[in-house]
């Protein structure tokens, strides 16, 4: 059951950056033993069965590129921009366009154990 507390990926997204950004430690604990830190840091243990890799890229000369891994349709709900995106026949381009707006982020953060599967 969802609370009126609830946090989304993108608020639990956030918090984590805005402490790599102020805390050179946090940051190194971080990238050294992600799970560990982010369950001392979130307060709660995480418990998804998924590796979490964490990598530096506060580097501002760089430009860094993240591929994620294709969602597995069988197992994702969709909400209602993504089902007319899925059954008006759009490519995939559009279908993430659709998942980075709502439950997307939070169906990932959902799997590595970042929010409950009630939120």
């Amino acid at each position: 059951m969802a609370t009126e507390n609830k946090q989304t990926a993108e608020d639990i997204i956030e918090k984590i950056i805005s402490e790599v950004w102020e805390n050179e430690q946090f940051k190194n604990d971080l990238v050294k033993n992600p799970e560990a830190t982010l369950e001392a840091f979130l307060g709660k243990k995480l418990n998804s069965g998924k590796n979490i890799i964490v990598t530096d890229q506060t580097n501002p000369d760089n430009l860094y590129i993240n591929l994620p891994a294709k969602p597995n349709l069988e197992d994702m709900e969709l909400n209602e921009e993504m089902l007319d995106t899925v059954s008006g026949g759009g490519n995939f381009a559009d279908f993430w366009a659709a998942c980075k707006k709502g439950s997307g982020l939070d169906y990932l953060a959902w799997q590595v154990g970042l929010i409950d599967v009630e939120q």
